[in-house]
């Protein structure tokens, strides 16, 4: 601001300048209105696993009595049963605040957001043992390197899947009907929870199909899996570093665990409907770049949480073939490379870089129905613009293009235990 002096006897010239100083200041803000409402902005009930933070943390918005939002006010969270991160925020210009994080103890929790003078918001949860139970039978002896990777992988899996499913008992004979997998594949036992069933062997040696892996029964209403099979190429497994080793491992036991357009899409014998793949092309399924997308809740949620909110496109983005000719059983059957580029469950890793599972296929195990505590995904995020089809920038790729042998799932309900003795039953 520029003042002029104005000299009189009077010291009139003090007066003025103080009075342009005035003049020339911002405008006071008009006062926040005063809030009269606590109301919860997220859900209000969740299940954990003990020692781990809720799905969704809690939120709040303060609001006046005719729904207007209240920015800058304090909300003070107090928890009973479970630990909250922070303690206190204060609302932003949309009249909301909320936690970072929720830890869950063993049993009930609680946790009331109050702004003073005002009821509190009151959130529940119940924090649980991880009960779910991965087991892994070798259907030919593995190598130290290959049970390794393999024992890894089922810590964690029962890390991010945590809740039991029903025990299910199997008659199948065989499980798997693949060509290679043999006669060990005969099951007449109770699962508990889902069994894998691993091999390495050969599939078509360097620079092919590097593994495959889907479920071979699934239940039937829920389709989870209740046995999988992955196998992983000797030429391949047998020539690549630990880090990759494992990344193979993850990938097709996702696979295994029910992840494939066969199990994702399905309506099955009792009526049960899960349709997450979206196919708008008009053209035959698989036909290289038409828009396929996943379409259920979780995955599309943690797209937007890792940057997939500003993605021009349908979300979440399936390989469609627009970088390279893909074979059938990767079209529709993998995130797409060109949007979501180093992701776990993309159809072929780039050498060198890290293959995290993210919050986008942890969601999409969520949407299959397994309970998934969000928080063992791996951090992953995606920064400037996310290609929605093409992008030609060469790179370095290991292939994991899964071969058209994969069989159709069998979906098994559950009933009385059959006493005829025909094969693949479940009761």
């Amino acid at each position: 601001m520029t003042a002029h002096a104005v000299r009189t006897p009077s010291g009139r010239g003090i007066a003025m300048l103080t009075f342009l100083a005035a003049c020339g200041g911002e405008p006071t803000p008009p006062p926040s209105p005063d809030p009269d409402l606590v109301e919860a902005t997220t859900v209000a009930d969740q299940l954990g696993p003990a020692g781990a933070p809720v799905n969704a943390p809690p939120a709040v918005r303060v609001l006046t009595t005719d729904g207007r939002p209240v920015p800058g006010v304090t909300v003070r969270f107090a928890a009973t049963g479970s630990t909250v991160t922070p303690s206190s925020a204060v609302t932003d210009a949309d009249g909301t605040a909320g936690v970072v994080e929720w830890r869950l103890g063993t049993g009930p929790a609680r946790l009331e957001a109050t702004v003073t003078g005002l009821p509190a918001a009151v959130f529940l949860a119940e924090g649980r043992p991880r009960t779910f139970d991965l087991a892994v039978r070798w259907l030919t002896p593995p190598s130290a390197e290959a049970q390794l990777a393999v024992t890894e992988a089922v810590a964690y899996f029962e890390k991010l899947i945590w809740d039991d499913l029903p025990d299910q008992n199997v008659v199948a004979t065989p499980v798997c009907p693949l060509p290679g997998v043999g006669p060990a594949a005969t099951i007449d036992e109770s699962v508990d929870d889902v069994l894998i069933l691993a091999q390495v062997g050969p599939i078509d040696g360097l620079g092919g199909a590097g593994a495959q892996g889907f479920p071979c029964l699934i239940r039937d209403p829920g389709t989870q899996t209740i046995v999988g099979f992955v196998r992983f190429d000797e030429a391949e497994f047998g020539v690549i570093g630990p880090d990759l080793r494992r990344e193979f491992v993850l990938h097709e036991m996702v696979h295994a665990l029910g992840l494939v357009p066969g199990v994702i899409n399905i309506t099955t014998p009792s009526g049960f409907v899960r349709a997450c793949l979206k196919l708008p092309s008009s053209g035959p399924p698989n036909q290289q770049v038409q828009d396929s997308h996943f379409a259920c809740d979780g995955a599309r949620a943690g797209f937007d949480r890792i940057g997939g909110a500003r993605y021009p496109g349908a979300k979440v983005p399936l390989e469609n073939g627009a970088t390279m000719a893909l074979t059938a059983n990767t079209l529709n059957h993998h995130w797409r490379k060109t949007s979501l580029r180093n992701e776990l469950m993309t159809g072929w890793f780039t050498s060198g870089v890290p293959a995290p599972l993210s919050l986008v296929t942890a969601g999409a195990l969520q949407d299959l129905g397994y309970s998934v505590s969000l928080a063992a995904a791996h951090p992953f995020s995606l920064d400037g613009t996310i290609a929605p089809a093409t992008d030609a920038t060469p790179r370095a790729e290991i292939r994991l293009l899964e071969p058209t042998t994969t069989p159709p799932p069998l979906f098994l309900g559950r009933g009385p235990r059959p006493t005829d003795g025909t094969p693949k039953r479940a009761w």
